[in-house]
């Protein structure tokens, strides 16, 4: 899922869910075979060429972007919408349970799907604080007695162990915080961002 481009600067290359990134990867991989296999120097300069096209739409997704405006912008699809983000939602859990699953998947794509699943819960979690505080409190911390069911903050801490250097994940820890202060939670008492370099968590 994109977002538009004239109210969201910032934003717009979130590719929220990674099916553009997942598209990217695979003509990367289709070019980088071609260009094993190149007959001439001008071949090889136009297939370089698109190569660098790839990479450079793949760098915009990564990002870094601009999470808060992120945030408003998922809350304003929930609510024109609901059903196109729950089912994105759930899509994103199954994506991630595959990858973990898959030791040869590509882990930095992991990572990205996890920060969106994050962002998604951040963003229901400000949505509802005023009038369903414990719904916020789910979105941000999992719900206990679904183990398969994790908030925000743990799929920040397992996007961390695989992206730990990410401008994304910062953002969004943040304003993880602030939501949880204003629910007068604590916040996760292990920080993803210390004040000096990341710390990696363990699952589980």
């Amino acid at each position: 899922m994109f977002f538009g481009t004239d109210t969201n600067r910032g934003c717009e290359d979130i590719d929220l869910g990674g099916e553009a990134l997942k598209a990217y990867i695979e003509a990367k991989q289709s070019v980088e075979r071609a260009e094993r296999s190149a007959a001439n120097e001008t071949q090889m300069k136009a297939i370089r060429d698109i190569k660098s096209d790839l990479n450079e739409g793949i760098a915009r997704i990564y990002g870094p972007h601009n999470m808060s405006r992120c945030v408003k912008q998922v809350q304003e699809a929930h609510a024109v919408d609901p059903r196109s983000i729950t089912t994105l939602y759930f899509k994103l859990a199954r994506d991630i349970a595959q990858s973990q699953r898959d030791a040869s998947s590509d882990k930095r794509l992991e990572a990205k799907l996890l920060r969106d699943y994050a962002l998604i819960n951040v963003a229901l979690a400000d949505q509802r604080k005023d009038h369903d505080p414990q719904g916020s409190y789910v979105m941000l911390y999992g719900a206990t007695a679904q183990r398969d069911s994790i908030g925000a903050y743990e799929a920040l801490k397992q996007s961390a162990q695989l992206e730990p250097l990410s401008e994304d994940l910062k953002q969004l820890q943040l304003i993880a915080d602030v939501v949880a202060r204003q629910l007068k939670l604590i916040p996760d008492a292990a920080p993803i961002w210390p004040m000096s370099a990341p710390r990696l968590h363990a699952k589980g």
